[in-house]
C-alpha cells in the first residue's frame, strides 16, 4: 500500500485501510517530501504511532525508524519510507494513526495522520 503525503494542507489526512486484529497488517510507503519539497531539515527518526484517538497521548502501537532492527525504512536522498509489515497486535476498533519524522534538533513535525480500522476476526464487509 502506498501513499503520497505531498499535501497542499500539512499534515496530509489519509484513512488506511483496514486490517484485520491478529492479522499481517501490510504496512505502507510513501514519502515524507512538503508540496515536492523536501523537509527543511536533516532526518533523525521516523516515528508511525497508532492511539485511540486524535486527542488521545497514548501510544498503542509504535513504530520507529531509530529501532533496531529498524521497523521503518528511509531513504534519505529521495524522502521515500516503508512502514514494514507487521502483526496487528490491537483489537477491533477504530484509531487514529499519525506519521512524525523528528529534525536534527529533535522537533517533531506530523506530515502524516488520519484513521485505520481493525476489524475483529470473522468480519465480513
Amino acid at each position: 500500500m502506498s501513499c503520497a503525503l505531498t499535501p497542499d494542507l500539512f499534515p496530509a489526512q489519509y484513512d488506511l485501510p483496514p486490517v484485520v486484529s491478529g492479522d499481517k497488517w501490510q504496512g505502507f510507503s510513501g514519502d515524507l517530501t512538503l508540496d515536492a519539497e523536501t523537509p527543511p531539515t536533516a532526518c533523525t527518526d521516523v516515528i508511525f504511532q497508532i492511539h485511540t484517538t486524535k486527542a488521545a497521548q497514548d501510544k498503542l502501537f509504535v513504530r520507529k525508524y531509530s529501532a533496531s532492527p529498524s521497523q521503518i525504512t528511509l531513504n534519505l536522498a529521495t524522502w521515500v519510507f516503508t512502514v514494514t509489515p507487521v502483526v496487528m497486535p490491537l483489537a477491533a476498533a477504530t484509531y487514529y494513526w499519525s506519521l512524525t519524522y523528528l529534525d536534527t534538533a529533535g522537533d517533531p513535525i506530523t506530515v502524516g495522520e488520519g484513521n485505520i480500522i481493525v476489524n475483529a476476526k470473522g468480519y465480513t464487509p
